[in-house]
């Protein structure tokens, strides 16, 4: 089965799965890790958003720019500086910019990176790599997500018990308003990312792709998986037109 010419206009990285086929739609060692939810809908918004026509056709109007911060990312050896003034911080809220052509967003899903891993920490410690090269925008990142981050000065001379009495009420209150990810499978969405890039990108036929993700399965596996992901491209170039 030879790949027919690419219709993308840019190579989109493959979605990491520890190193898991992705026609093993399986255990592997994302299976077991403690993903936040929010991340991981973030991730797959930008999955989506990478085939979405007007990504694409921004890319093409931008290219030049497109290239060299993806080049300059690859030769920091994938060290991401939150740009808030970038052309798709801009237009989309993807701080990243254009290094998410080369997977700079997989950090979202990977189990050694996430933004607060146990619910609570303190900012003098938080991305200390981070804060020291570009300080503005490690601040901007937090202001920027309110019902997500709340951000506190807490004063330890006062007794610990009051602290919390008083904060009990103010958490319980956010957390009703805080939005509600959705929930995906990384594994069986990889695998649908799959299916729609080798029928849309390369042109494969359902029969074929079957053969290579899901041999044990019919066709209509892989329709299933293609108008999932078309339906998902649609919703996010929705939502995303509101902004």
């Amino acid at each position: 089965m030879k790949p027919k010419r690419q219709q993308y206009p840019y190579t989109i990285q493959p979605i990491p799965l520890g190193g898991v086929p992705l026609k093993k739609v399986a255990k592997s060692a994302l299976a077991d890790s403690k993903l936040n939810p929010l991340q991981v809908e973030e991730f797959f918004r930008i999955e989506a958003l990478l085939r979405s026509m007007e990504m694409m056709d921004l890319y093409r109007k931008h290219k030049a720019e497109a290239d060299r911060e993806v080049l300059a990312y690859r030769k920091a050896k994938g060290y991401v500086s939150f740009v808030m003034g970038n052309l798709l911080w801009k237009r989309f809220d993807i701080p990243d910019g254009w290094t998410i052509l080369a997977g700079a967003h997989h950090r979202l899903i990977l189990k050694e990176w996430l933004i607060v891993p146990s619910g609570i920490t303190d900012l003098r410690e938080f991305r200390p790599d981070l804060r020291e090269k570009d300080p503005k925008a490690w601040i901007d990142h937090l202001l920027d997500n309110p019902s997500r981050f709340l951000l506190l000065a807490l004063d330890l001379s006062q007794p610990a018990k009051a602290l919390l009495n008083r904060l009990y009420p103010i958490l319980i209150k956010r957390h009703m308003k805080t939005k509600k990810p959705r929930q995906y499978d990384v594994q069986v969405w990889a695998n649908y990312f799959k299916c729609y890039d080798l029928h849309v990108d390369q042109e494969l036929t359902y029969r074929d792709i079957a053969a290579e993700v899901y041999p044990n399965q019919s066709e209509d596996s892989v329709a299933k998986a293609v108008k999932a992901v078309r339906v998902l491209i649609a919703q996010t170039e929705k939502t995303d037109a509101g902004k």
